[in-house]
């Protein structure tokens, strides 16, 4: 049998594997299964090796959606859970990590090229071939991911956390508007109770009612129609405003981190809207950083466009985990 870095990212629908490349950053022989097909997430990483015919892992890397707990994790929307142990046990003791999905993503930036992100604004980004780097992401998408990878000397050293439940800060009248709304909805008012899918329906529910107008119901890709349609006013308002705050948020983890090489925007929303993205107020709210706005302003940020940036991201842990003969790793 071959030995093989095998590498995924599960989420409650859809899990992808693919093989790290032996000699080079990168994966091959990605293929997609239904999580609902397999009784565990190991199931189904055996059912995508049987496929390949003589693969054996010496390395495994899963990125999850989740958090990971002693080396645990437990699919919120999904019957699936995973350990590392399980995974070490069904494959002749593999070396085995799993990764927190963002995490994973942050991982896929050194090894990002220049047609696998776009710049929102006028400072490029400087990744390739960098051997110190500190760079952000975060992305809306059910709820807002939030991580950071740190390379030091040519190797990945990736944080992961829960960025997306600092408490939101209002930096306008109608954002203090905003907050105050959804103070009758909510405890405490996060940033991601703004910056997701829900999200953006809780803005557009707090600007109808600033407006004066009824509640009336209505999906985040509904809200970006009206918008786009100039159909609604209230649903412009919504999707300027979610554009500005993600800014700001992303300038405070730029700040929070010393992020110089950039603050990369991922997930699902934004890369359907990078026209809308890039004529917003978000670099606005990124620089609007008072006394420090000359340091951010020299910071880049940029929509990541890859693919399968978690995929990526899990080959290059894979080959820091298990150096393959003429392997590299960031």
């Amino acid at each position: 049998m071959t030995d093989c870095l095998l590498v995924g990212d599960l989420g409650g629908t859809n899990a992808r594997f693919a093989l790290a490349d032996s000699t080079q950053a990168g994966f091959s022989h990605c293929r997609t299964l239904a999580a609902v097909d397999f009784e565990t997430p190991i199931d189904a990483m055996q059912a995508y090796l049987d496929g390949l015919g003589d693969a054996r892992p010496a390395g495994v890397v899963m990125a999850v959606a989740g958090p990971i707990v002693d080396g645990r994790v437990r699919f919120s929307n999904s019957h699936w859970s995973l350990d590392e142990a399980s995974i070490r046990a069904a494959f002749d003791g593999a070396a085995v990590r799993l990764m927190n999905d963002f995490e994973a993503i942050a991982c896929s930036l050194p090894l990002l090229g220049p047609d696998d992100y776009e710049a929102i604004g006028p400072v490029k980004c400087a990744l390739e071939g960098a051997s110190d780097l500190t760079v952000g992401v975060l992305g809306p998408g059910t709820g807002l991911g939030v991580a950071s990878l740190v390379v030091r000397d040519g190797r990945s050293y990736p944080l992961a956390g829960e960025g997306g439940h600092v408490g939101f800060a209002p930096e306008s009248a109608v954002q203090m508007e905003v907050l105050a709304f959804l103070r009758q909805r909510f405890e405490r008012v996060s940033i991601e109770r703004l910056l997701c899918g829900p999200g953006i329906e809780n803005i557009y529910d707090a600007m109808r009612h600033i407006n004066g107008l009824s509640p009336h119901p209505t999906d985040a890709a509904e809200v970006f129609t009206k918008a786009l349609e100039n159909q609604d006013e209230s649903a412009s308002e919504t999707v300027q405003m979610f554009f500005e705050v993600l800014g700001q948020a992303a300038g405070d983890l730029a700040m929070t981190l010393g992020a110089a090489g950039g603050i990369f925007i991922a997930g699902g929303i934004v890369k359907r809207y990078p026209e809308l993205l890039k004529s917003s107020s978000f670099r606005a709210g990124f620089e609007n950083k008072g006394r420090h706005r000359s340091l951010v302003e020299r910071i880049p940020t940029a929509l990541l466009t890859h693919s399968q940036p978690g995929l990526l991201g899990a080959s290059n842990m894979a080959h820091q985990l298990v150096p393959m003969p003429g392997g590299a790793a960031t």
